[in-house]
């Protein structure tokens, strides 16, 4: 969690307007581990250009670093399209998983 707050101070993690993606990878993890975190009111998040609504956070294993782009590409497409997200903000419930083969894979 350190790495990913530090570099949040740095950088923005923005991928569109009120969308924020970061991200790290860490050794020994078996899978990739996607979190969506939804602030309907927006919050503050430092160095977005708009308040942050919807926060996807991306955890991969450090030793497939190609696997990690291919997520954050995948990720980053989801975010340019409205009717993607709607779908993804309309399955959202707190505490409920959501399968994410919509975002971590290809069809």
């Amino acid at each position: 969690a350190g790495r990913i707050v530090a570099a949040e101070t740095v950088a923005s993690s923005e991928v569109a307007p009120g969308i924020v993606l970061p991200h790290t990878r860490v050794a020994g993890l078996r899978h990739a581990v996607l979190v969506l975190g939804v602030a309907s009111a927006g919050i503050a998040f430092p160095h977005a250009t708009a308040p942050v609504r919807l926060i996807f956070l991306l955890v991969s294993p450090l030793e497939r670093p190609d696997e990690h782009l291919r997520h954050l590409a995948r990720i980053a497409r989801l975010a340019a399209s409205r009717e993607g997200l709607g779908r993804v903000v309309a399955r959202a419930a707190p505490g409920t998983p959501l399968p994410w083969t919509d975002a971590l894979h290809d069809r």
